[in-house]
């Protein structure tokens, strides 16, 4: 096809100039010496988009349509089109071109020019310049948390509203799988990636400072971890950002971590009217292993109690200073309100030894929503951006 023609095109369909060109190569042919001239060719390219954001985990459902332009007021002999990563990937001949670009990633696409001058008898000049269009960028927004795999106990919330994922501190048994939800992100065409997110930390006793240095969540990336948060501002948003290099697929979890799990203690009395029932549990910290911790309410004057695990069960030593199996239980004391109902709040400290009790510690007047600290974890504007 002769495209020797006076390209000379206005208007446009509200599309973006050009990004950047090459320096023009012009060749000059004749009987002697072949000589090379640089310079650089009056065109313009124009694109009605540069940017998209998706929300399909799979990049191979991504299609994202760009029309181009090519403003000039020379003669051109040949124009091609190259689009790497599109389909069509090539398209020769045309002023305007249009193609879908496949998955995620930042495409790079330029127009390859040509003119031809054969005026002279003696020579003829080849000039070819080429000129690149504005990157397009095809990035990835997370709008649905519900669609992630819940493994474990279901600690997680959407917030429909906002979209913020929440993480709840709930208590879940220390033998239940990780509290984790996970998804597998493809279609990424062996690009750079940034993971980014905000996240913050809330905590039910807001007035004790910081958030402690227990791990509140994490995230994996491919089964390893690559960022998790600790100790925090309480109640306050950060950003974050993780660097992935040249993924063509990966799977993403992200990984909650409870303050305290339930265990398979308990707090065991011979008398079950003496106490009260919903308070015979008792926790360990997902930090130590090596304490326990129960909270039990006494409804009586007098209540003896024992720590319980299945059959065993485990009171105080003779010294009073130990415990030991089938010891002496240990007595907890009610107080008259007046009206003749007793109560006291006790909280139960127990120290391990390889997974035995051994110490024990009594607090009054101390109950588990005022003394322990529970974190819930929120996570918002979760996206994955190309350079």
């Amino acid at each position: 096809m002769n495209l020797k023609r006076v390209l000379w095109i206005f208007g446009g369909l509200g599309l973006l100039t050009f990004h950047q060109c090459t320096p023009l190569e012009t060749e000059i042919i004749d009987t002697t010496t072949p000589i090379t001239l640089r310079e650089r060719l009056p065109a313009v390219v124009r694109q009605n988009e540069d940017s998209f954001t998706w929300f399909d985990t799979n990049g191979g459902n991504v299609n994202s349509r760009v029309k181009f332009q090519l403003l000039s007021n020379i003669v051109l002999d040949s124009i091609v089109w190259v689009f790497p990563g599109a389909n069509p990937d090539r398209v020769e001949g045309a002023l305007q071109a249009q193609t879908d670009f496949l998955g995620y990633g930042t495409f790079r696409p330029y127009v390859a020019l040509t003119q031809i001058d054969s005026t002279s008898s003696s020579r003829t000049r080849i000039l070819r310049d080429t000129l690149y269009a504005n990157p397009v960028t095809v990035n990835y927004s997370e709008n649905d948390w519900n669609s992630y795999l819940r493994i474990g106990p279901d600690v997680w919330e959407n917030f429909g509203p906002s979209n913020i994922l929440i993480g709840r501190d709930t208590l879940v048994d220390q033998m239940a799988d990780s509290l984790m939800i996970s998804k597998r992100f493809e279609g990424l065409n062996g690009r750079d990636a940034k993971l980014k997110f905000s996240f913050k930390v809330t905590k039910n006793l807001p007035a004790l400072a910081g958030t402690g240095s227990a791990k509140k969540f994490s995230i994996l990336i491919d089964d390893f971890e690559r960022f998790d948060v600790r100790d925090v501002g309480n109640d306050q948003f950060y950003n974050t950002t993780i660097t992935l290099r040249r993924k063509q697929q990966f799977d993403l979890a992200i990984v909650r971590y409870p303050s305290l799990y339930q265990t398979r203690w308990s707090i065991s009395t011979a008398s079950p009217t003496s106490i009260d029932a919903n308070t015979l549990e008792v926790y360990q910290p997902a930090e130590d292993s090596n304490t326990l911790i129960g909270y039990p309410l006494a409804l009586a004057d007098s209540t003896y109690v024992e720590l319980a695990y299945g059959n065993y069960r485990f009171g105080v030593d003779p010294s009073g200073s130990r415990l030991i199996e089938n010891g002496t239980p240990i007595l907890l004391l009610g107080e008259d309100d007046g009206s003749g109902n007793y109560s006291g709040q006790y909280k139960l400290v127990v120290s391990l030894e390889r997974g035995l009790p051994s110490r024990y510690r009594l607090f009054r007047d101390v109950n588990y929503s005022d003394n322990e600290e529970r974190f819930d974890v929120f996570i918002d504007d979760f996206r994955l951006e190309f350079d």
